[in-house]
């Protein structure tokens, strides 16, 4: 089974506000939205850790959001992925297909190392693109986070 890898430098300072068995870091961050960092050992990303994110995660930030008609952020962190179970490449652009809507914009860091990797996440971005969901793929998210001005909310609580 996966862990978190605590030799992988986390995306911010501050401890993640929910942690997968499976590797998956996740910052509920200002501007409203959620910052994913897959950090397991292998760096494999599965359908498990995929459901969780698109699931409880994804209600969770929901309810932070409340009545609030903001839409929302999204920086995914897959630069360390090597492999993926098929599971999960389609949860995740299926949820960004649904939640389109509410969506601001997604970023995706890559792998440069892993071509198969970074070509199966370009593929998710492109699909998300042709439905209107702006999506970019970067090749580290420390850029977009200090461009953004990018922050953990201290106190995410719901």
């Amino acid at each position: 089974m996966p862990v978190l890898d605590a030799s992988i430098a986390p995306l911010f300072r501050e401890p993640a506000h929910m942690v997968h068995d499976d590797g998956v870091a996740i910052w509920f961050i200002e501007p409203l939205g959620m910052a994913i960092q897959v950090r397991a050992t292998p760096p494999h990303c599965t359908g498990a850790a995929a459901t969780w994110v698109s699931g409880p995660a994804y209600a969770r930030l929901l309810r932070i959001r409340g009545a609030r008609a903001a839409k929302l952020h999204f920086l995914h962190d897959y630069s360390r992925i090597r492999t993926y179970d098929t599971h999960a490449r389609v949860a995740l652009t299926d949820w960004g297909l649904r939640i389109r809507k509410d969506v601001l914009k997604i970023v995706m860091a890559a792998p440069d190392d892993a071509p198969l990797s970074r070509m199966a996440i370009s593929v998710a971005a492109a699909a998300l693109t042709v439905a209107g969901v702006p999506t970019q793929v970067v090749s580290g998210l420390s850029v977009t986070i200090k461009a953004g001005g990018y922050r953990v909310m201290l106190d995410p609580t719901p």
